[in-house]
């Protein structure tokens, strides 16, 4: 089980505190929940939350002007870019230390601008799932109407035959 990411933050991330200016706000760890961990840090310009949930790392972004909204990183860089980062804790800082001046606009000047796209592809990827989900569905239940249909079918073939040949079978 893994200790708290406040510690994997600080070791393999030094930068984010030295370089970038980024300090810890809050930070979490609950070892009875599959070692949960959560690490809240801000820099003068955003605010960038590591999760660790199960095993997966996320990070989430938020805006000084909205801190209380966050964003998921991969979602909003992709929302912006069409380009998504390696998501793990490494790729997610190394990530966030390379596009800081982008990210810093974003959610700074630009904010209006980036939460108006951040809501449009959240919007655009529901209806898409939406839209996924009912076009196969209902292909997946005939598909398994016509196979229970066939086992079925088959079955009481089987069970004749059986019935057939204890009938013929009989003194």
């Amino acid at each position: 089980m893994a200790g708290p990411l406040i510690k994997d933050v600080q070791i393999r991330l030094p930068w984010l505190f030295d370089d970038l200016g980024f300090r810890v706000t809050y930070h979490d760890y609950s070892p009875k929940a599959f070692g949960d961990s959560i690490v809240e840090l801000q820099s003068d310009a955003l605010r960038l939350r590591f999760v660790r949930d199960r095993s997966i790392i996320q990070a989430e972004i938020a805006s000084l002007s909205e801190p209380e909204r966050w964003m998921d990183l991969g979602f909003l860089w992709y929302a912006l870019t069409k380009d998504r980062p390696e998501p793990a804790l490494d790729g997610w800082g190394l990530f966030v230390r390379d596009h800081l001046g982008a990210l810093a606009e974003a959610l700074g000047p630009n904010y209006p601008h980036t939460k108006e796209q951040f809501e449009l592809r959240q919007r655009e990827s529901r209806e898409a799932f939406d839209s996924y989900r009912r076009r196969i569905a209902p292909s997946r239940v005939s598909r398994f109407r016509t196979v229970l249909s066939a086992v079925i079918w088959r079955l009481g073939w089987i069970i004749a035959g059986i019935l057939f040949v204890m009938f013929i079978s009989r003194p």
